[in-house]
């Protein structure tokens, strides 16, 4: 998984959320979602390899504020047009279709998957049929979202938005078939490096050991 795919996004520390139904009847948003607003400038952040972090975004149901608010506060808008003075919807077809698509590509890693293909027959959904079904889902023109460069001799795949990123992403789990665990910290899929790897990032490592060892340690999210 160390193939290069480059990805420059922002990410909302300072997003909130408002349930549809502190809304009155729902409004344009629809009963059911969650209206994610934001202030500040945000905060840039770069990524140079595929992430696994895009089953995250697939588990967010659209009327989960706190599963919602949180991908925002790490990874940004996969719509691209959150701002201060421009909420966005959990239900909007940008979110709804490409929730939809990495949930196709997640089946492949679904609790007993790996023995799938002697399941085939029994409601089982073998590797295979959840790569041909994302594929299938997916359809042209997602790669008008990427780029290439090089470095070097090196071609770089760059992702212009977070759903690229996201898409390129699940593409390279699946090409690979590369395992994936939740941070022991923050919750959040990561492909260990190693088998006894516990945390995504260095930080989770350190934040976790600060709550083992300290009454003021930050708590770290529930999964569920």
């Amino acid at each position: 998984m160390r193939e290069p795919l480059v990805f420059r996004g922002r990410s909302w520390p300072a997003a909130r959320g408002t349930p549809a139904a502190r809304l009155g009847d729902g409004g344009e948003f629809g009963l059911g979602s969650v209206l994610v607003h934001t202030s500040g400038a945000g905060r840039e952040y770069e990524v140079r390899e595929p992430q696994a972090w895009w089953r995250d975004f697939a588990e967010v149901a659209p009327h989960d504020e706190r599963r919602a608010v949180s991908f925002v506060q790490r990874r940004g808008d996969p719509a691209g047009v959150l701002s201060p003075t421009n909420p966005v919807s959990t239900t909007a077809e940008a979110w709804v279709s490409l929730r939809a698509l990495l949930r196709a590509a997640a089946r492949a890693w679904e609790p007993g998957r790996e023995n799938a293909e002697s399941r085939y027959g029994h409601g089982g959904v073998s590797p295979s049929d959840a790569v041909r079904e994302f594929l299938g889902a997916l359809g042209p023109g997602w790669t008008d979202e990427l780029s290439v460069t090089y470095d070097g001799l090196q071609p770089v795949t760059v992702a212009r938005t977070l759903r690229a990123f996201m898409l390129a992403s699940a593409m390279a789990s699946l090409r690979h078939r590369a395992p994936m665990r939740w941070c022991a910290y923050c919750h959040s899929w990561f492909h260990p490096a190693r088998t006894d790897a516990r945390f995504d990032t260095a930080s989770c490592r350190a934040a976790f050991a600060n709550r083992r060892s300290s009454p003021h340690g930050v708590a770290s999210q529930d999964k569920d």
